[in-house]
Order: C-alpha cells, then sequence, then structure tokens
C-alpha cells in the first residue's frame, strides 16, 4: 500500500445554487503520512468583485482566513483529530472548515494524488500554482499602472476639483495624418489644443519599455505636421515601473519622448494632480 497518499479539495464560491455556476477560491490538503494539513486561496478576489455586483468581499475573505486558521489548528493538533479523518475526510471537512452561515462556500468532492517529492508544501504549492496560476497573473495584471489606470486617475483628479468641467472636456479624439491615425484619450483648448495620452511603462522587461516608447515617438511624430497645422500640442502621461530595476530603462523611455521633434510635454504621475490643476484652471478661466 503506497503510504505517500494525500487528497485534495478545491473550494468553489457559488453565487446561485439555481444555476451552479461557481469560482474556485481555495484548496484543501490533507497529508495523512506526514499529518499536515494546508490550505492556500488567493490573496484578492477581484475576478469575484467584478463577476458578481452583490459580492461580499470582506465575508468570503474572512471564511478564508478561518479555513487557513483551522487547517494549521488541525496541522498542530493532528492527534486530536487523526481518527475523524482518517475515518471520513468528506464529512471531516464538512464540519471543521465550513461554517453555517458559509453557505456559498463548499468544497468539490474529494481527489486522490501521490506524494512524489519529499517536499510536501513545494507539492500543495505547485498544485495551487496549478490551479490558480492564471487567477493570480490576472490579478497582477489588474493592478498595473496602465494607461487605463491612468486615464482613471487623471478624469477622477479633474472631476474632485470641479464638476463643472467635465463638459468641456472632449474624449476619445482622433487625429489623423497621411500615414497614420492615432486615438488620444482627452483634450482641453487654452492657446492650443492639448492632446492628452496616457502612456504606461509598468511593464516587465527592459526590451519591453524600449519598443514601447520608440513606437511612440515613431507616432507622434508622423502626426508633427498635422500639430503644427492645427496647432495642437501632445500631453503625454506616463506611470513608471513597479521594479525598481527597470528605473534605468524608464529613464531612457522618458529621453526618447523629451525628443520629440513636436510640441508636447511630459507629465509623470507625480504631477498628475498639479496638471489636473492647471486643466480646471484654464476651462474655469475660459
Amino acid at each position: 500500500m503506497n503510504t505517500n497518499i494525500f487528497t485534495y479539495s478545491l473550494l468553489r464560491y457559488v453565487h446561485s445554487a439555481s444555476s451552479g455556476e461557481a469560482l474556485n477560491v481555495g484548496i484543501l490538503f490533507i497529508f495523512p503520512e506526514q499529518k499536515q494539513v494546508i490550505f492556500h486561496a488567493p490573496n484578492k478576489l477581484s475576478r469575484l468583485s467584478h463577476t458578481y455586483q452583490n459580492f461580499s468581499e470582506w465575508l468570503v475573505k474572512a471564511h478564508l482566513k478561518g479555513i487557513k486558521q483551522k487547517a494549521q489548528q488541525v496541522s498542530s493538533e493532528w492527534n486530536l483529530f487523526s481518527d475523524e479523518i482518517l475515518r471520513d475526510q468528506r464529512a471531516f471537512i464538512a464540519r471543521e472548515f465550513l461554517l453555517e452561515d458559509a453557505t456559498a462556500l463548499q468544497f468539490s468532492d474529494l481527489r486522490v494524488g501521490v506524494l512524489d517529492m519529499d517536499d510536501y508544501n513545494c507539492l500543495a504549492k505547485s498544485y495551487y500554482e496549478l490551479y490558480f496560476g492564471d487567477y493570480e497573473e490576472q490579478e497582477q495584471k489588474e493592478h498595473q499602472r496602465n494607461e487605463k489606470y491612468i486615464s482613471q486617475k487623471l478624469y477622477k483628479n479633474i472631476i474632485a476639483k470641479s464638476k463643472d468641467v467635465e463638459q468641456y472636456l472632449q474624449k476619445d479624439i482622433i487625429v489623423e495624418s497621411p500615414e497614420l491615425t492615432l486615438k488620444f484619450e482627452y483634450g482641453w483648448q487654452n492657446l492650443k489644443k492639448h492632446l492628452i495620452k496616457p502612456l504606461a511603462f509598468d511593464l516587465e522587461t527592459e526590451e519591453g519599455i524600449q519598443e514601447k516608447s520608440a513606437r511612440n515617438f515613431g507616432y507622434l511624430t508622423l502626426l508633427n505636421q498635422t500639430a503644427k497645422e492645427k496647432n495642437y500640442t501632445f500631453d503625454i502621461l506616463v506611470s513608471r515601473p513597479s521594479s525598481k530595476k527597470l528605473f534605468p530603462s524608464y529613464d531612457k523611455a522618458l529621453r526618447v519622448l523629451e525628443s520629440l521633434p513636436t510640441s508636447k510635454k511630459i507629465i509623470e504621475e507625480p504631477q498628475f494632480d498639479d496638471y489636473s490643476g492647471e486643466i480646471v484652471g484654464h476651462i474655469v478661466r475660459r
């Protein structure tokens, strides 16, 4: 008999029992030979909050925290629970790990695996990555300071200063040249027409930052003649990488943008608030 057998069960959030719609929110492991119970779950649940309008994130997080603590307790007091675990693991999980008010959380049927490595923690982590790797990647991407993040931050700053300005703020402006058509998120009028272009450098590689700066240098250069004829100036709002090791590449990207042969202004994230105040000030004085 193989003594390195372990079992695991996926914890699912069931939003509607009638539709059977469910999303995985955790995974529970039982290693009888090692006398360990392990529970892993994502740190953030934005996938659920984006999917369901009435999703109670704080409540589900509280349940997940309780399950993790219970797993740690069972591991540290294994001998107190061992008879129940070995007799009927499914009944044990239902009784010990789910509260009566956690009706939206359900464990799947138990699945059996073989511990084919010395480190059971490493194996549990690899299974977690198998089931939740895409989830974690999505969470990371959602929290990148991308172009959407820049646009939303600027818009919120402007509206916080004056709601009346919104009607004078142009959106989704299309600029054309013989070689190119490019969309700008916002536009506003002063002595020149200011066209706002978010440009996020919160990327993962030096090559990605270099390519993005060079590509947008080319785009805006091709619009140079159109900008002169129509009295445009480009306001380029940029976000820097999350990784400090990419700061030198970011600085090079800024130098590329500064060398643009057209009328422009580079606004970094710490300057967004001042820039939004500039927009509001000019529009209000009109």
